[in-house]
């Protein structure tokens, strides 16, 4: 299977995500909000994203920084789809631009302190989180808590599993080709 040849953090990941996404899903489906639904859907599809990157890792030499413009083309448009999704005018604003701020999560793939990248999309995010709280709608108060619990969690992942950046496979494949065929988001490291 597949699974047997993703590297050690793509599972871990795996776990990550079992254990912290669920949450956000099932406030989001017992809110009955559309929008939170949706921007559920979104936050799954940055962490598919960030685990096709890790399972990579496995396979791929490092990217150049000059890579990593086309290797995040398919989150650059998932943040763009999310950002767009944040209509000033609707009650569930603030929650749609926490999560356009969430897509973030992926560029820690790039970082050498992944953790500390995890810490600063935490704290543009909670900026909207706040004011989506004070909103005091319940079913938006249980969502947005998972969501930031889910996100929060990465930091402590992080520091436990990539805490001075990722390695990534000496003498590996070409980054950019192998992206090509397998675009982040798509299942190609799953």
């Amino acid at each position: 299977s597949a699974a047997a040849v993703d590297p050690e953090i793509a599972v871990a990941l795996d776990a990550f995500i079992q254990q912290k996404l669920p949450a956000v899903q099932a406030a989001a489906t017992a809110s009955g909000v559309k929008d939170l639904e949706e921007a559920t859907g979104t936050v799954a599809a940055a962490f598919r994203m960030l685990r096709d990157a890790l399972a990579a890792t496995g396979r791929v030499a490092k990217p150049k920084d000059q890579d990593w413009a086309k290797i995040f083309a398919p989150v650059v448009e998932l943040g763009s789809k999310a950002n767009k999704a944040c209509d000033n005018r609707s009650e569930w604003f603030q929650s749609r631009k926490a999560v356009a701020e969430a897509v973030n999560i992926v560029a820690l793939v790039t970082q050498p302190g992944p953790a500390g990248h995890i810490k600063n999309v935490l704290e543009t995010m909670d900026f909207h989180c706040v004011k989506a709280l004070q909103r005091k709608h319940e079913a938006e108060v249980i969502w947005v808590r998972a969501l930031k619990d889910a996100i929060k969690g990465l930091e402590p992942w992080c520091m436990e599993n990539c805490k001075m950046g990722l390695t990534w496979k000496a003498n590996g494949e070409d980054p950019v080709q192998y992206f090509a065929a397998q675009p982040l988001g798509g299942g190609g490291g799953a």
